[in-house]
């Protein structure tokens, strides 16, 4: 983790569930419904705020006057 970039670990953390996705369509024969692509959806989205979510309080914080 050290060693790692921002942008691996963010490019991993979005890759992820899509990828498991298609591993168990592939290997494991599992169907996508529409169920998995919502939840995927969720996820992704989740992901996204989160990520956004802390650049924004880092720029109201340095947006305060000292």
């Amino acid at each position: 983790m050290k060693k790692g970039s921002p942008e691996f670990a963010t490019s991993v953390t979005y890759l992820v569930p899509a990828t498991a996705m298609i591993w168990g369509y592939t290997l494991l024969d599992e169907p996508i419904g529409w169920s998995l692509i919502i939840g995927l959806i969720l996820i992704l989205s989740g992901v996204f705020i989160t990520n956004r979510g802390g650049r924004i309080r880092k720029e109201r914080v340095a947006a305060v006057p000292k």
